[in-house]
């Protein structure tokens, strides 16, 4: 266990019941991370063995150091990845049909450093293929089709009175907009939901059952047979999209090995598929609440990139992510023992009064309100970013002009602290869904 510095204060007890995923602490993230936050920029967590990153400026600082603190570790943090090796090991012992699909996997590329887990000068290499994939210019070229997805979402909903939004619409329009980016039919779509909720599914939950933990490792062979295969079929056929620029990436520095490809394609799914799905669902419950909101939006649609960065401000769906010290540093006045891990708490640092004026609420007018720590910072900026933008414009304008007004009925959250958002969205719609 790393050595507490004397003057480091230590998580609120309350904290744990968000580790351990209890229902009213994953709907009231905000309320335990604001606990943490009253403690100080910096915070021991005994249950994690590492510092929490609570404020906005701490955590910026960390984000514009990526030579003293890396990410080349694995993104599920050190407590997760101790857990599900635990579980794993069981598992070799008592299941044959585990013990098959890790022989199928192998190589596992699960294993393989990407992006979010790695840096420069591999980072620097990877991130410069994906960015091809999200440059302004083809970015304003999907949203016409996103805008079609929405309506034509809306339009299976025009009978129906009550919906799971998550399951109709927050989370099918970004995964039929991503699926299409990668070639995945239609016939597919079922296997690639399934395939993006197990990718995500270990990210904040240190307490996995060993069943799920087998069809999560069922997935990984699913997902690598699939895209195998159609990596091998671009290079035997190019079609010019961006499976085949995959297929073909190479580097003079830095081996791109098949598993970094894989990786690479399951970050696009899992981290692009979920922000925008989570960002949705957000702000329908937001909107349900807010009518005077959903009445200024409608009056002044240009207004609506700047709520779309509130929500992501309020109800960041990354919470945060690990990085690990290089050396020891001093963070607010607090030593980070070199080798310490760290959490940065993206979704505290949006609630900073020292950098947010009224900072639990919407302000369609602020300054600085798409300087939001919810896409990272530096290095590591979300390279999909604005893709999730202009989903959620499109998806909340289309909500707005042909479903508004609804009514929540009932939520469930992800089982997860690290990632933020609605499993279950229940909402009544008291006037019928127009037509476009």
């Amino acid at each position: 266990m790393t050595q507490i510095p004397d003057r480091c204060p230590v998580a609120p007890s309350n904290f744990s019941e968000l580790l351990h995923l209890d229902p009213d602490a994953l709907a009231n993230k905000a309320r335990y991370l604001r606990d943490v936050r009253n403690k100080g920029p910096v915070v021991w967590v005994p249950e994690l063995d590492l510092f929490a990153i609570t404020e906005y400026s701490a955590i910026s600082q960390i984000l514009a150091s990526p030579g003293i603190f890396s990410s080349a570790i694995d993104a599920r943090g050190p407590f997760m990845k101790a857990r599900q090796a635990e579980a794993q090991a069981n598992l070799r012992q008592t299941s044959a049909d585990f013990r098959d699909l890790e022989a199928r996997l192998e190589p596992d590329w699960r294993r393989a450093r990407t992006l979010l887990s790695t840096d420069p000068p591999k980072h620097t290499v990877q991130r410069s293929l994906i960015q091809r994939l999200f440059t302004p210019k083809r970015v304003d070229g999907i949203r016409e089709r996103a805008q079609a997805i929405a309506h034509e979402l809306l339009d299976d909903l025009m009978d129906t009175d009550t919906t799971d939004v998550v399951e109709t619409f927050s989370l099918q329009l970004p995964l039929r907009v991503i699926a299409e980016q990668l070639a995945i039919g239609s016939d597919r779509l079922t296997d690639f939901r399934r395939w993006s909720d197990h990718l995500i599914a270990p990210f904040g939950n240190n307490h996995p059952t060993e069943a799920e933990i087998l069809e999560q490792t069922r997935t990984a062979v699913e997902f690598k047979e699939h895209f195998s295969a159609a990596l091998a079929d671009r290079r035997r056929n190019p079609r010019g999209d961006f499976l085949t620029l995959i297929a073909d990436f190479d580097d003079d520095t830095v081996k791109i090995t098949e598993e970094t490809r894989l990786a690479m394609i399951s970050q696009l799914l899992g981290a692009g598929n979920e922000t925008s799905t989570d960002m949705l669902s957000s702000a329908v419950v937001i909107l349900a609440e807010r009518p005077d909101l959903a009445a200024t939006l409608k009056a002044n649609p240009a207004l609506m990139g700047k709520f779309i960065d509130e929500v992501l401000r309020l109800e960041a769906p990354s919470q945060g992510l690990y990085r690990r010290a290089l050396e020891t540093t001093v963070v607010a006045d607090t030593t980070i023992p070199e080798s310490s891990f760290v959490l940065l708490l993206f979704a505290s640092g949006n609630r900073s009064e020292s950098e947010f004026s009224a900072p639990d609420d919407i302000v369609l007018d602020r300054d600085n309100g798409a300087q939001h720590l919810s896409f990272g910072r530096g290095i590591h900026y979300c390279v999909g970013a604005s893709l999730a933008r202009m989903e959620g414009q499109v998806g909340i304008a289309a909500l707005l002009a042909r479903a508004y007004p609804w009514k929540v009925l009932e939520t469930e959250f992800n089982r997860s602290y690290l990632t933020h958002g609605l499993h279950r969205l229940q909402v009544q719609f008291p006037e019928p869904i127009r037509p476009q």
